[in-house]
């Protein structure tokens, strides 16, 4: 496993960590655009060419595109180039989908379930933080050889927020890092007045809540 630079800033630190999930993804995608594209070049120039095949050929493309255009989103939202509110939905997606390979890298994977999806709309930049950080600090220090880690979308106090839970694959593994501790490092990297998260939890579960008013969050 290759370890990346270290930084002491919490954000440049998120995009380290992601960046070869990013560039995984781009890679990929990028690769079955130029593949794809070429065979319809061909197909263009050839007759009696199967109109399924074509189909295929041009869906894969614009599933390629679809993907690196996700990718430069998250590089924009970490950037802060856009701070343009969006679906909490969409953004989570995103990460989800670029985190694949820094979580293998340590030994885990990440799960989203959308079954509750709510249309509220928060920072992208805030949120892709708040969920890097979170990712981060699970992967730190000593953990199970094989982990997974369970996203679901929730509510409190009329306020979104996304449940963080991480379970150890082994037999008698602790899963990723504790996170009660995940949950201490974060509030060490409190992003100040005015941010559109908080993090809040307990030994078993650590939650981030997204939107809403901040003043009467609990933890336990």
């Amino acid at each position: 496993m290759t370890v990346p630079p270290t930084t002491s800033d919490p954000r440049a630190a998120n995009l380290l960590f992601v960046a070869p999930g990013i560039a995984h993804l781009l890679g990929n995608a990028l690769f079955t655009v130029q593949g794809r594209a070429k065979l319809l070049s061909m197909a263009a120039a050839e007759e009696g060419t199967a109109r399924d095949q074509i189909e295929s050929d041009a869906d894969a493309v614009v599933e390629g595109a679809t993907r690196s255009l996700g990718a430069l989103a998250v590089l924009r939202w970490l950037l802060g180039e856009i701070r343009q509110p969006a679906a909490v939905g969409l953004i989570v997606h995103e990460l989800v989908d670029v985190l694949r390979v820094p979580m293998r890298d340590h030994g885990g994977k990440v799960e989203w379930s959308a079954d509750s999806d709510p249309e509220d709309e928060v920072d992208p930049y805030e949120l892709a933080h708040a969920l890097l950080s979170a990712m981060r600090q699970i992967c730190a220090g000593r953990h199970a050889e094989a982990f997974t880690v369970t996203l679901t979308m929730d509510r409190i106090e009329g306020a979104a927020a996304l449940s963080i839970c991480s379970r150890g694959e082994a037999r008698n593994a602790t899963h990723g890092r504790p996170l009660g501790l995940v949950l201490d490092a974060l509030q060490a990297e409190s992003p100040g007045p005015g941010a559109s998260w908080q993090a809040c939890g307990g030994p078993d579960q650590l939650v981030l809540v997204l939107t809403g008013p901040q003043s009467n969050l609990r933890t336990s």
